[in-house]
Formats: structure tokens, sequence, C-alpha cells
């Protein structure tokens, strides 16, 4: 027995030796023949081509988002002013295309359905913005415990209505019976108002003929088959990974519903957007940054400057001393390949939402460049609109749509510094 264990341990470590040497000889090989530098540059290229996508045809995108208000002349004058006096001056065989090109030319889209206005993410705000004339709403898509999308964005469920606990752990039936108007400023003209599904708020959209932006808010791969299915796309278990079980509620919209000139899908998960497109190419979808995404819950520039211009931390998103040092790396990491472009390039995104106290002229230059359309976000402070409505000429994400003026720039100011 004895010498049987010997034999075999023997024969095993002369064995290893022999593969160890060759796996040497061959590493050694292909140092010598190729740099790791130059060989590890080399796979990465190949990788990054196979696994890019492509963007969607400009024309759609257009459709989406109309011409770029920086190649406007005639930025200063509102969309809605824009179709009416096209209509007035051109004949009935032109009057719907023209119109309905600059009608999507968007400046203004409303956050949560200008959630400050009416009950946000609620079909009553939505509503409100067609009245009042903004033609783009943002809204969020979270999931129930029992996996319904419904339109809501906070993880608990507190802060907007006469409810307590996370979205995440109630059924449908549950979520339903919360009155999302309780705490809103204008509770008393919205009472009843409820958490509206996925299906039903695009289906109100559509028939007000909103531009959507359809935000994602959970990192959860179930998700994926729900957006699929409004753009006609089925997806079983199998499909995608990390899809264990094929969803049994996906909704599709009615055959011949072109979702892919009324939707763009927006989120901060890259690898949500990858899945959605490389299932779909024609998704045209944008990605959400600002800064310190990873480490903290929110940003804002003030919060950001710090005492002696340090870079402070407007509330951590960790409370372990080592897990936010690794999400503050994490946070430079992500930055660095987004001023690279890295996300743009792979995902093949139709624009980028950048935090307002972020975007700066120098950054939509680099931007432009790549011909990517920029939105700012969450911009609520008349001078702020003006500001970027008429300076740097980039359209908007607002809570509300008061204060939303149209006046001319002033006088001698230079654009230069701008462009």
């Amino acid at each position: 027995m004895a010498q049987s264990v010997k034999w075999a341990v023997g024969t095993c470590f002369i064995a290893w030796m022999y593969i160890y040497g060759f796996l040497l000889l061959c590493f050694d090989t292909l140092a010598s023949s190729f740099p790791p530098t130059l060989l590890g540059s080399v796979i990465l290229f190949v990788a990054y081509h196979y696994l890019k996508l492509p963007p969607p045809d400009d024309e759609q995108v257009e459709l989406l988002l109309g011409r770029d208000p920086w190649l406007d002349d005639n930025n200063e004058i509102t969309a809605l002013e824009n179709s009416t006096s096209n209509e007035e001056s051109s004949g009935d065989s032109d009057k719907t295309d023209k119109g309905e090109k600059i009608l999507r030319n968007l400046k203004v889209i409303a956050h949560r359905g200008a959630g400050l206005d009416a009950p946000e993410n609620s079909i009553a705000s939505f509503r409100k913005c067609k009245d009042r004339g903004c033609n783009a709403v943002e809204f969020d898509v979270s999931l129930t415990s029992d996996g319904v999308p419904v339109i809501f964005h906070d993880r608990f469920v507190d802060r907007v209505s006469d409810g307590n606990g996370e979205i995440s752990l109630m059924t449908l039936s549950e979520a339903r019976k919360l009155d999302i108007s309780h705490k809103h400023p204008f509770r008393e003209w919205y009472k009843g108002e409820r958490i509206p599904t996925l299906e039903e708020a695009v289906k109100e959209c559509l028939s007000l003929d909103l531009t959507m932006f359809i935000d994602i808010k959970v990192n959860d791969v179930r998700t994926v088959p729900h957006i699929l299915g409004l753009f006609g796309k089925e997806v079983k278990a199998g499909d995608l990974p990390g899809l264990v079980s094929t969803p049994a509620n996906v909704w599709m919209p009615p055959s011949g519903t072109n979702m892919h000139s009324k939707a763009i899908v927006t989120t901060f998960h890259p690898y949500l957007i990858y899945l959605i497109r490389r299932a779909d190419p024609r998704i045209a979808c944008t990605l959400g940054w600002r800064p310190f995404s990873i480490s903290s819950v929110s940003y804002s520039a003030s919060a950001a400057l710090g005492p002696a211009g340090m870079h402070g931390c407007t509330r951590p998103q960790y409370s372990g001393m080592f897990t936010n040092l690794g999400a503050r790396i994490m946070d430079e990491i992500v930055g660095w390949c987004f001023q690279r472009g890295i996300p743009y390039h792979l995902l093949g995104l139709s624009g980028l939402l950048i935090h307002k106290d972020f975007l700066s002229p120098e950054m939509l230059r680099q931007w432009r460049a790549k011909g990517l359309r920029i939105i700012a976000w969450t911009v609520n402070n008349p001078t702020e609109k003006q500001y970027f409505s008429k300076i740097l000429k980039v359209a908007y994400i607002t809570d509300t749509l008061d204060a939303e003026s149209n006046h001319n720039l002033p006088d001698g100011l230079d654009l230069a510094a701008t462009r």
C-alpha cells in the first residue's frame, strides 16, 4: 500500500513538472515574441470589437430627440411655437411631417412627469405634462415582489405615499393600495392617485403622444424582458445571463406600434443596457451618470468642493471604512472610463444624461465632437434653465414646468467659449 502511494505521488510530481515546464516554455516564447503589454492590448482590442454594439440609425435618434439644439439657428423659439407657425405656413401635404419633426425637437423632459407639479410617476402627471405643452416625460421602473414592473422611483415608499416599506417586498396588490398623492403639495387635487404599472404608463403615454424616457432603477436582469417586450422582443429563460425563468406577465404593445421611435431606455446600470441592446440594437439608450455614483447616495457641486477644495462626500453609500474606500476607488475607475468614452463606444449609446452640476462647456465640446447628445438633469432653477437652454444649448430634465420662458439671448453675448 505504502509503495503504491509513493509511486502515485512521485508520478504526479514528475508529470506536473513536465506540464509546468511546458507552460513556462510557451509563456517565455510568447512573451519574447510579443511583449505582454502589446499582447494584452491586442487581446483587449479584439474583445472590445467583439463585444461593442452598433448605435441606432441617426434617423431614428432624430425622430426621438429631433434636431440637436446646438445646430438649430432658431433655438430661442420653442418647439411648440415652431410647430404652430409651420402648420400655418405650409400645406396639408407636408404639415404633419414637418410639424411632427419639430415637436420632437425636445428641449424639456418632465422628470418623473414633473413631480413637483403633480404626484411623481403618476398617470395624472403625464396628462398634466401634455396639457402644459411638454412632449416628453421620464419615468422610473421598479419591480414588485411578484415580478411586476411598476412606475416608482425610491427603494422605500415612505417619502411619497401613505405607506411604508420597500416596494420590492410588496406584491402588486399591496403596492396599488398606496396613495402616492398623500404627501404632495397639491394632494387635494390628486387624492387617491395610485402607482401605475409599466403597461398602464406606456399605454397612457402612447395615447398622449409623449416621447418616453424609461429609466430602469433596479439593477435586476428580470426587468430586461419587460423592456424588450415593449419593443416587440420576446425573451425566454436562458436567453439572458441570470434569467432563470420566463416572466409570465410581459406586456407587448399592439402590433404596428413603433416603440423604437417613441421611447428611449435609460439607466445607471451599463450591464442592463448591454443586455437590452444586444437583444435589439435598434433600441435607443442613454446612460445616466454623476460623480461619486458608487460611493455616495447623492451629489451636488457645493458638497463636492468641501474644505480647501477637497472632494467631500454628500452622503456615503456604505458605512464601513474599507468598503467606502473601495467604492471611491471604483468611482475613479468608472469616471476615467466615462471620460474616455468607453461606455459610449461599447454600448452604442444615443446620449448621456449628466448631472447639471458636473456639466461644463469643455465637457460638451468633447462629447459633441463624438456626435453624442447630452441631456442635463435635474434643472429646476429658472436661471439655470436659461443657461442650459440658451447658452449651452442642451435639453434638460426638470421637476417642474413652471418658469419655462423663451427670452431671446442677451445682445452681445459671446458664445465662442462654449463652442
